[in-house]
């Protein structure tokens, strides 16, 4: 009997160990393991690898209220510790990570609710993203935006990274309303003269996907680009006016010149 009471506390005491070791193991979890810097370029260089993706720069940002702003829509920096952004050296590509240290004991999931409502998808010229992804892993949140096809791989290897350890999953699509076709010819015309993107009409469905993202955008670039193509124009007709004045100069000097008979 005393041996069998021995057993039983045995058995007992092993179970409570066992517990007790995986809350220890999951309570750890709960903090990322990415804690600076360094950590984070590392997880980039990692969940890039196999993604199809325009050449990058992975650089730390000053957390100022102004760049937390522009990168995450946040309007306020007070929790935000440090800050790393993924971009393209290009502009006009529509790709853009940004992994965000908080402060300890801040409220993550108002934070990435701020961010999926503030964020703006529209920040090129000529092109937009199209999928918004966010989630957290403890105090660092990470959030990718672009074309599906890039967004969607590299979100989920920084899931596989972290272990799926993350927080909720927060997504966005953007959409673009239609446009008329003179706006859709004015924008087309004006992407071409400034070289920034070249829609072909070659490929009517990628023309046409980028010319919709590209509405919010354009309301914004509008008065600035027809202001320079206003100019641009005045500019032509001064040459014109230009020419037509020393052509006809140019012949009046020949006719009072040339010989009488």
């Amino acid at each position: 009997m005393k041996n069998k009471s021995i057993l039983i506390g045995s058995i007992i005491a092993a179970i409570v160990i066992v517990f007790g070791l995986i809350f220890i193991f999951n309570g750890k979890r709960v903090e990322s393991d990415i804690k600076t810097v360094t950590d984070i370029k590392r997880m980039f260089n990692k969940i890039y690898k196999g993604v199809n993706l325009p050449e990058t720069e992975t650089e730390a940002i000053e957390t100022t209220s102004d760049n937390v702003e522009a990168y995450t829509g946040l309007k306020s920096n007070s929790n935000i510790e440090k800050m790393v952004v993924s971009e393209p050296f290009i502009n006009a590509q529509a790709y853009s990570a940004v992994a965000l240290i908080v402060k300890e004991g801040s409220d993550i999931e108002k934070i990435k609710q701020e961010i999926l409502e503030n964020i703006n998808m529209n920040k090129w010229i000529c092109v937009s993203a199209e999928q918004l992804y966010i989630t957290n892993n403890g105090n660092v949140i990470f959030l990718v935006m672009s074309d599906e096809d890039q967004a969607k791989p590299v979100y989920d290897n920084f899931k596989k990274y972290v272990n799926n350890n993350i927080g909720k999953e927060l997504t966005k699509t953007e959409g673009g309303n239609l446009l008329d076709d003179l706006d859709i010819k004015f924008i087309m015309t004006e992407c071409r003269k400034h070289s920034i993107d070249r829609l072909t009409n070659n490929d009517t469905k990628k023309t046409r996907k980028k010319i919709l993202n590209f509405h919010q955008n354009y309301q914004h670039h509008k008065k600035h680009l027809k202001g320079a193509l206003i100019l641009r124009r005045k500019h032509a007709i001064f040459k014109y006016k230009l020419f037509i004045l020393f052509f006809t100069s140019s012949f009046i000097i020949l006719f009072h010149c040339s010989p009488k008979i």
